[in-house]
């Protein structure tokens, strides 16, 4: 029981699970790419935001962010229900496939056209929501991280310890934009060309 109830609340991420060889570009390598150039970029020019506080980047993060989840979950409902012709066909070799749960036993299947954006589109569902909350925890905790900082900074290795800290958790939040981004910008190539092209 406790495994289905696993199956079914992680099911969002089950897009990063689909095969096919182009996929790993769009799942690992394109948002590795755009983490390294922005992380470059960043220390490479000596930036420095304000990213707490009333105007800080965070606060602007989170007005945005908090309209992504319904916005992709909007797409998301448009691509289930959509009656266009081929949605439902095979998609063409390679196929991209992925396995699911059928009665117990888990067998691999092979894609759709509209079963493929839902992937998608709940994946960015999912990942939006994420990281919403994520700012938003931030957010909240942001008055008290200064005087967390100074306590952390009475150690010997506090600082240091803190930095280390501070790069992990913006890496995680900066590789799960980028996963974001391109997971768009493909789902948007994917909506615009690739779904109105012949499957033979």
């Amino acid at each position: 029981m406790f495994r289905e109830l696993l199956y079914e609340l992680t099911r969002g991420f089950a897009y990063r699970a689909i095969r096919h060889p182009d996929m790993p570009k769009y799942t690992l390598w394109l948002p590795l790419l755009v983490y390294c150039i922005s992380i470059t970029i960043y220390y490479g020019f000596g930036l420095d935001f304000k990213w707490l506080g009333e105007n800080g980047v965070f606060a602007g993060l989170q007005t945005i962010l908090s309209t992504l989840p319904g916005f992709y979950f909007a797409g998301l409902a448009a691509v289930a229900t959509f009656g266009g012709h081929g949605m439902d066909t095979t998609m063409p070799t390679p196929t991209p496939s992925i396995t699911i749960r059928v009665r117990g036993t888990f067998i691999p299947h092979d894609l759709s056209r509209r079963q493929f954006l839902s992937y998608l589109f709940s994946y960015l569902v999912v990942l939006s929501f994420i990281l919403c909350l994520s700012i938003l925890g931030i957010n909240a905790l942001a008055p008290t991280l200064p005087g967390f900082a100074a306590y952390m900074e009475t150690f010997s290795y506090g600082a240091w310890l803190l930095s280390i800290v501070e790069f992990m958790v913006g890496s995680a939040l900066l590789l799960g934009f980028c996963s974001m981004l391109i997971t768009t910008l493909h789902g948007i190539f994917f909506l615009t060309e690739r779904m109105h092209q012949p499957n033979d």
